[in-house]
């Protein structure tokens, strides 16, 4: 998985990475060990520092994200939070 996503974020650029539902919970250190791996293997420094964290509203997220869309509310009103 951390290589995957680093070569993702190497390739797009992005700032943070949010991982959900049953890969976050998959073992304690699962973020620290993924966040290693994109340390150790990305090729650009940027893509080394890329944030890796899980929602803040744990899996209740996504249905709150619909839920708000429903309702005309701006989905990004919820925001992710380090782990």
């Amino acid at each position: 998985m951390g290589r995957g996503l680093g070569s993702m974020a190497t390739l797009i650029d992005v700032d943070a990475i949010v991982i959900g539902g049953g890969f976050s919970h998959v073992a304690a250190d699962y973020l620290d060990r993924v966040r290693a791996v994109i340390r150790d293997t990305s090729v650009l420094a940027y893509a080394r520092d890329v944030a890796v964290m899980v929602p803040s509203l744990g899996d209740e997220g996504a249905i709150m994200g619909a839920a708000a869309l429903a309702l005309g509310h701006d989905a990004r009103i919820f925001a992710a939070t380090p782990a």
